[in-house]
């Protein structure tokens, strides 16, 4: 969004994720990285044109994230969810379990 020009304010929860993202996202100038959950973030009265989550929104409580979600929405803005969906044909094999490399990778945990 930030590279199409838009302004963006990011939630995130995770301290270290938010510091990363600010790193990473530094040179758009368009850019703001709040450090918090969803259902306890301070919107500071602010409104969105489109607030986003890219396969975020199943973390929130949904008891706490719609009703935020309509405040900080701006009349006439749209509430954008992006996720993914694994459709297999019937009698295809599994594909997206736990991949083979991360065996190797990772040894498995003490017993």
């Amino acid at each position: 969004m930030a590279a199409l020009g838009y302004s963006v304010t990011s939630v995130e929860p995770g301290a270290g994720m938010a510091a990363l993202a600010r790193q990473r996202l530094a040179a758009f100038g368009s850019v703001e990285v709040e450090n918090s959950t969803f259902e306890e973030w301070d919107d500071g009265g602010r409104r969105f044109d489109v607030p986003l989550a890219a396969a975020a929104w199943h973390w929130v409580d949904p008891s706490a994230g719609w009703p935020k979600a309509h405040d900080v929405l701006r009349p006439g803005g749209w509430m954008a969810l992006i996720g993914y969906v694994v459709v297999r044909r019937p009698g295809e094999p599994e594909v997206y379990g736990r991949p083979p490399a991360l065996d190797v990778a990772v040894p498995p945990p003490r017993q």
